[in-house]
């Protein structure tokens, strides 16, 4: 961090680079959050993978209509990694 300040500091201020620190430091503590929290990934390839077989525009409809009704305490099922349209939940239920 404190080179990328320093570095920053040597540049002008329109330029690409320093607009790129300028927002990185901005959201450090996010950024830096991984170093404390083993759980944390550095990449978003598993949410990624995840949403490849969702449409998501039925993605979208289905959460739209469902949220204002839904348990705040799982909120967590609305994810697109978690999701199973009205469809799916249906012929799970009648199973």
């Amino acid at each position: 961090e404190r080179w990328m300040i320093e570095t920053r500091d040597k540049l002008s201020r329109g330029h690409d680079l320093t607009k790129a620190f300028n927002y990185m430091l901005r959201r450090w503590s996010s950024f830096t959050r991984f170093l404390d929290d083993g759980q944390i990934c550095l990449s978003n390839n598993a949410a990624e993978r995840a949403l490849r077989g969702i449409d998501p525009q039925a993605w979208l409809a289905d959460i739209l209509a469902r949220i204002a009704a839904h348990p705040a305490h799982r909120i967590d099922d609305l994810l697109p990694w978690n999701w199973r349209s009205a469809q799916l939940r249906t012929q799970s239920a009648a199973a």
